[in-house]
């Protein structure tokens, strides 16, 4: 579940916030977000955004890597449980 999570708070517009911003009469308004706190412009969130999926891609294979025997495991006991 934390790792929907994750990836919704890092793709997400609302979460991105915006840069700082200043007016003519030099009146300046913090920036929101990830963008904000970081100092972002939409090109550098949008490399963060990508680098997080694609360590999120290799980092699965790795686990399903892990967690294949136990996975089997787990389907031949509900098999063995289906068929007595």
């Amino acid at each position: 579940m934390l790792n929907y999570v994750d990836r919704g708070a890092i793709a997400s517009n609302g979460v991105n916030g915006s840069l700082a911003t200043c007016t003519d009469s030099g009146i300046c308004r913090g920036g929101s977000g990830i963008q904000g706190f970081f100092n972002l412009n939409n090109f550098q969130d949008g490399v963060l955004s990508s680098a997080f999926m694609v360590g999120l891609l290799i980092a699965s294979q790795y686990l399903l890597l892990l967690l294949l025997p136990i996975i089997w495991k787990m389907v031949d006991g509900g098999l063995i449980l289906c068929w007595m």
